[in-house]
């Protein structure tokens, strides 16, 4: 009866894990059919999805049909996932799928969306974005000055043809032909604490959802989209948006914890997209990442986790994989939603994307609360909270300044998400 739990209502995908060994949790997001053809794949009601061409049945802990909209679908992975990070557990949301089925729309949503107001169609980015502030609203004006102090920082990183953008850096020269822009030095180091980190990515301090939203308007702006035969607007580049959050009590007790919403590249084979040339190389640095991060779902699923039997676990063969190590079979509360196109043309896809998203299933996760002694090794969680701080209060003189100069652009900030 566990698939069907995920019905019982948001607090399984937290729930479910916090309390020790747990695993990944899946759901399946059915596109929209344009065209009125037969439907490849159906949906049964419940969790259960059927591949209507063999008649394979899949399960998953939720299956969305194309009449959910975006609220449902955050309720039931974004929300227990940000209640988890107040908490200090590190929290995932992996979307993938092939160009086209909707794994964009799902993440930071429609094109209707501005940093002042949520439209119906903003996605898991900007809602989990706004009720991470609402909540810490809430506590400021019940706790008063006695409440807990919350720092919240963001970074914005794009994983094209395995190079690592940061999409929060200014005077990068990234224009329409991809030659132009400059490959910042971004590296990525074992961090002390464990995990890895994205050496030289800008660290946005954020202190509202006005601000939050913002952030996420010019970032997703600034991603590598080029027009394959799947979609004119077609995301070629995998997209994280992490979120840190650094709570410290009255007491002096710290807790932080990273939020990592991931919309991957599109999953298509490269010959169906009808690419030529440099995007045929693209889609051969996608399918080549992608075929890393299924490796290293196989090896997990087959080991029962990070420190299982099956021991080594193929992390470092793409940038993709390195980045998320964290995320994958560790300490990180994880969900992932795989997006489905009802096409015919898709069916090949489509199997694949519940394939990929049914092995998933099996990843074991063992997220505890991330303390700052614990995280970081004694003395060194008060260092590094004050290098910390510092950080923030030099990266928020930098943003007003940035704010100051943006006001006179004609507004380009308020852009859709």
């Amino acid at each position: 009866g566990h698939a069907g739990a995920g019905h019982a209502g948001a607090g399984h995908a937290g729930a479910g894990h916090a309390g020790g060994a747990e695993r990944v949790v899946v759901a399946i997001r059915l596109r929209p059919n344009p065209g009125g053809r037969l439907p490849v794949v159906r949906h049964e009601g419940g969790t259960n999805v059927v591949l209507v061409r063999e008649h394979n049945r899949f399960a998953f802990d939720f299956v969305y049909g194309p009449e959910v909209g975006q609220e449902r679908i955050y309720r039931d992975l974004g929300a227990p996932i940000l209640a988890h990070a107040l908490r200090g557990y590190h929290g995932t949301i992996l979307a993938y799928g092939q160009t086209g089925s909707g794994k964009t729309f799902t993440m930071l949503g429609g094109e209707d969306a501005t940093p002042d107001q949520l439209a119906e169609s903003a996605g898991i980015v900007p809602r989990l974005s706004r009720e991470l502030f609402k909540l810490l609203d809430a506590e400021r004006a019940s706790s008063g000055e006695n409440g807990a102090r919350v720092l919240v920082s963001c970074s914005f990183l794009e994983i094209y043809n395995e190079v690592l953008y940061d999409l929060l850096a200014s005077g990068e020269g990234r224009g329409e032909g991809r030659g132009e822009r400059q490959a910042p030095q971004l590296e990525i180091r074992e961090a002390a604490a464990g995990g890895v980190r994205v050496h030289g990515l800008v660290d946005a301090p954020v202190g509202s959802k006005r601000d939050i939203l913002r952030v996420v308007s010019a970032g997703h702006r600034r991603r590598a989209t080029g027009s394959t035969a799947m979609n004119l607007r077609s995301s070629r580049s995998h997209a994280i948006f992490s979120l840190d959050v650094l709570r410290r009590g009255a007491d002096g007790r710290e807790l932080r914890a990273r939020v990592n919403l991931v919309d991957l590249a599109g999953s298509e084979r490269t010959g169906q997209a009808g690419a030529k040339g440099g995007q045929f190389k693209e889609g051969v640095a996608i399918n080549k990442s992608l075929s890393a991060l299924g490796a290293v779902i196989n090896a997990l699923a087959a080991s029962g986790g990070a420190g299982g039997s099956a021991g080594f676990i193929p992390y470092r063969n793409s940038k993709l994989t390195r980045v998320l190590q964290g995320s994958l079979g560790g300490n990180s509360l994880t969900a992932m939603i795989g997006t489905v196109a009802l096409d015919p043309a898709c069916a090949d896809d489509s199997l694949s994307t519940l394939q990929y998203a049914e092995r998933a299933k099996l990843i074991p996760v063992n997220a505890t609360a991330n303390e700052g002694g614990e995280l970081n090794g004694g003395a060194d969680g008060g260092r590094e909270a004050r290098t910390l701080r510092s950080q923030v209060r030099a990266l928020q003189a930098e943003l007003a300044q940035l704010a100051q100069r943006g006001g006179g652009s004609g507004g380009g900030g308020d852009d859709a998400v």
